[in-house]
């Protein structure tokens, strides 16, 4: 009878440690979406670029066609344009894309998807992040693909006004100096 205990101990057992390593394997992202920087720090009315890349794992995660979506504070950040990769494709609105068909297919590391140019036009943070990403695997039409999106902070500061005074203070000391 021990035994029979032992045994049914030891398939629980494997059971649970499989499912465990299968489900490490499933919770892998195909897809690896990032951007170029991850903390960015702006002045009010500046303009700059985030650019978005993607990293695939192996050539069955290559792609043929995408879309994904954009998310962020709109009273602190204008989107002032969208700039594709190396593709060719059609916006369907400034922070929508859908689909873009991609000739060849790409897949590897560091793929530029689009570049995404920004105004600041209030003081404060927001987080730049992907959503809605969905991409069409070369293989399989119909396979899930997982990704991993991507997110970045945005940051509006002001220039410190007491950098101006201490150089104005500083100035003055120094023309004392010389006449004294």
């Amino acid at each position: 009878m021990k035994k029979v205990i032992l045994n049914n101990n030891l398939i629980r057992a494997f059971v649970l440690v499989s499912s465990l390593v299968l489900s490490t394997f499933s919770a892998q992202a195909d897809i690896i979406l990032t951007f170029g920087e991850s903390d960015i720090e702006v002045g009010l009315n500046d303009s700059f670029t985030v650019n978005l890349y993607a990293e695939t794992g192996t050539p069955s995660d290559m792609f043929s066609h995408f879309s994904l979506g954009t998310a962020f504070n709109s009273s602190i950040l204008n989107l002032d344009s969208v700039t594709l990769g190396d593709f060719t494709g059609s916006l369907v609105d400034a922070a929508y894309f859908d689909p873009l068909f991609l000739s060849p297919f790409v897949g590897g590391s560091d793929i530029l998807l689009a570049s995404f140019a920004f105004t600041a036009i209030d003081y404060g943070s927001t987080t730049l992040s992907t959503i809605n990403a969905a991409f069409s695997n070369l293989f399989s039409q119909n396979a899930t693909i997982v990704v991993d999106d991507a997110s970045a902070n945005i940051s509006v500061v002001s220039t410190p006004a007491t950098l101006g005074l201490f150089v104005m203070a500083l100035v003055g000391l120094v023309s004392l100096r010389r006449k004294a």
